[in-house]
């Protein structure tokens, strides 16, 4: 193989795989997410709401207050 064979078999490999010039990498998708916090009342809670709130994170919050009135907890079965 001659020296410009050589250097052309090469470069096309390498062109095949360079970007464009002016092309633009595809957009990172965007996931929008929501965070559910259920809402005992507890210390806990509020910081974790606290904490989302801060970080600009959406969150609805549910109170479970009216809920669970007058029940005592169950612990595992």
């Amino acid at each position: 193989m001659t020296r410009p064979a050589a250097v052309c078999a090469a470069a096309v490999p390498l062109s095949a795989r360079a970007p464009a010039i002016g092309a633009s990498a595809a957009p990172t998708p965007r996931i929008d997410l929501r965070v559910l916090v259920l809402d005992d009342k507890g210390p806990a809670t509020a910081a974790i709401t606290a904490e989302l709130k801060d970080s600009g994170t959406p969150c609805t919050t549910v109170d479970l207050g009216p809920r669970l009135a007058g029940r005592t907890p169950r612990g595992p079965r």
